[in-house]
């Protein structure tokens, strides 16, 4: 039997394990008369993680993140304050927003677990993040309804955020792993990609809707598709920056 490549696996939470909740966009929109194509809310989300990974570098801003989101819905130039004040509303105000796992990744998940590699999330959160995943049953620290995982850093606990490798560090040591034999991941090239490989992480982009096709990071659009990186090929993340999303890396 081959050994494996790599020893642990860490993840980001949103994006890549869950992502908002489609009914509380669509009915602030409803509220001031839009009607936004449901199918589309995913691909605006990724678009706008496109926005924000674009911006200028510094603290946090809402408006790359919305200008992008309502440009990819559709939404006439005219009301696009209006809706995305009433988005930003929606984003602020709700705890609960985040409730959304993404299709198959609890199996996916699952699949990781049984190569044997340890698991952890690290996650740029508001303190609910590991509640939040264990209440969807996609995956817990222990036993219980998800995937069992060694370890779950919320940035709000632990007072560091990506792409500091700290957070990542924080996490390698404390499932026992060495940053040159982990994967982390992400699904926004500035934050953790960077951050992955600051700290001497291989970082893999989650890249659903194609809305990254030029990073230098492999790619893979489904989580399941990293199983093909888990072999004992020898090859690390990283080694082919021209990986197609679908595509084995």
């Amino acid at each position: 039997m081959r050994s494996r490549a790599f020893d642990a696996v860490l993840l980001d939470a949103g994006g890549v394990l869950v992502l908002p909740s489609h009914q509380p966009i669509a009915s602030a929109f409803a509220e001031i008369g839009l009607e936004v194509d449901a199918s589309r809310l995913d691909a605006a989300h990724y678009a706008g993680m496109r926005g924000l990974d674009e911006a200028p570098h510094g603290p946090f801003d809402w408006r790359h993140y919305l200008a992008a989101y309502l440009e990819t819905l559709g939404v006439p130039a005219a009301r696009r304050s209006t809706a995305g004040r009433h988005l930003r509303e929606v984003f602020d105000g709700s705890a609960t927003l985040w409730r959304r796992a993404i299709p198959g990744v609890h199996d996916a998940l699952a699949a990781l677990a049984a190569t044997g590699v340890r698991l952890g999330v690290v996650s740029n959160a508001e303190g609910t993040v590991e509640a939040r995943l264990a209440e969807l049953a996609i995956c817990q620290v222990g036993r219980g309804a998800g995937v069992a995982v060694e370890v779950v850093v919320d940035s709000h606990h632990v007072g560091v955020e990506k792409p500091d490798p700290a957070i990542f560090a924080l996490a390698l040591e404390r499932i026992g792993a060495a940053a040159e034999r982990s994967i982390f991941v992400g699904d926004v090239p500035s934050v953790d990609v960077a951050g992955a490989r600051a700290a001497g992480i291989a970082p893999v982009l989650l890249d659903r809707h194609g809305a990254f096709p030029d990073v230098d990071a492999p790619r893979i659009a489904q989580l399941e598709e990293l199983l093909a990186r888990l072999p004992g090929t020898g090859e690390a993340p990283g080694e082919d920056a021209e990986t197609e999303p679908g595509q084995n890396m």
